[in-house]
């Protein structure tokens, strides 16, 4: 019996630290996925980074996307979002 173990990354794209951390951790092989948080504020350099370091990985890594409904920016239209949603980004609203 084998077993493949997933290394996996969260949240790329929270911090541009954290994700040049992360980016360090791709160039030596040792994450075999990440999954990015798109709504940060810092999100659109971090994917310039990404772009960037690419070259340097030894393989493609998965990726994935971090769900977050509670830090960020809203990505969607408040008017599309169910009375659910509208509660917690009032909430988070608040807290920033």
């Amino acid at each position: 019996m084998s077993v493949t173990i997933d290394i996996h990354a969260d949240d790329f794209g929270e911090s541009v630290h954290a994700s040049r951390d992360i980016l360090d951790c791709l160039k030596d092989g040792k994450l075999n996925s990440i999954s990015v948080l798109a709504n940060m504020s810092c999100f659109e350099e971090c994917v310039r980074l990404y772009r960037e370091a690419q070259e340097e990985f030894p393989w493609q890594p998965a990726i994935s996307v971090h769900v977050n409904l509670m830090e960020g920016s809203c990505l969607s239209d408040p008017k599309d979002l169910s009375s659910v949603q509208k509660q917690v980004q009032k909430t988070t609203e608040k807290r920033n």
